[in-house]
């Protein structure tokens, strides 16, 4: 008899499941906690990370850097921006 070979596909884990956009920094817990804005939590994160510098979010359960957003133009965004902030009179930023 011939054998038969069956390859399973498992889905890697990613934006929407439960162990990415939570962190937990304490022992013991049977929950996570979800990470804030300006913020982001990879898989098995133990702390938030904070946006970059340039970068914002206004959105709770960040994955990855790449959900927090690009800051805009006539603002800036210093590391952890939960939003733009405007550029003072005087002054400019072609972000």
């Amino acid at each position: 008899m011939g054998q038969l070979s069956v390859g399973l596909m498992v889905k890697p884990p990613g934006k929407g499941d439960a162990s990415y956009e939570t962190y937990q920094d304490e022992r013991g817990q049977t929950q996570c906690d979800v990470c804030t804005e300006g913020r982001y939590c990879e898989q098995g994160a133990a702390a938030p990370t904070l946006c970059a510098e340039g970068s914002y979010s206004d959105a709770q359960g960040n994955a990855a850097q790449g959900d927090c957003e690009p800051c805009t133009e006539g603002a800036s965004c210093p590391i952890g921006s939960t939003a733009p902030v405007p550029c003072a009179t005087g002054s400019f930023s072609n972000a």
